[in-house]
């Protein structure tokens, strides 16, 4: 009984990590003007100098003006930027993003299924 418990308390933890990173974005490390980010029509990060942290789902240029696009209460609402104040902005690594929110659940489980299999064998 205590091998059962023990079995769904593991079988939680993987279940919990696996929600966890369904929601995961990696950004690209190099840092980005604001046209190539408009242009790269994804994820958006900006840094300000003020240290804070605006992330848009994308960014647009509309009467000479960049905006940034973002989800507030289920509604899709254009936020201005400011270009003065920006010290980074950096775009999603789509690929990386794949592999991190499909490959890490896929090799949790993997590793979880052969340790089960390994614990139930009689060799």
């Amino acid at each position: 009984m205590k091998s059962l418990k023990t079995y769904f308390n593991l079988v939680t933890l993987v279940l919990s990590a696996l929600i966890f990173f369904q929601g995961c974005t990696v950004y690209r490390s190099a840092n980005v003007s604001l046209e190539e980010a408009a242009l790269a029509d994804t994820r958006v990060r900006i840094k300000t100098k003020d240290n804070k942290t605006l992330k848009f789902n994308k960014v647009q240029f509309e009467n000479n003006q960049f905006y940034g696009k973002t989800q507030y209460d289920d509604k899709l609402i254009k936020v201005g930027i400011d270009e003065n104040n920006i010290d980074r902005i950096q775009v999603k690594d789509k690929g990386k993003s794949t592999l991190l929110n499909i490959g890490v659940p896929v090799l949790i489980l993997g590793i979880l299924a052969l340790g089960f299999v390994l614990s139930i064998s009689p060799y």
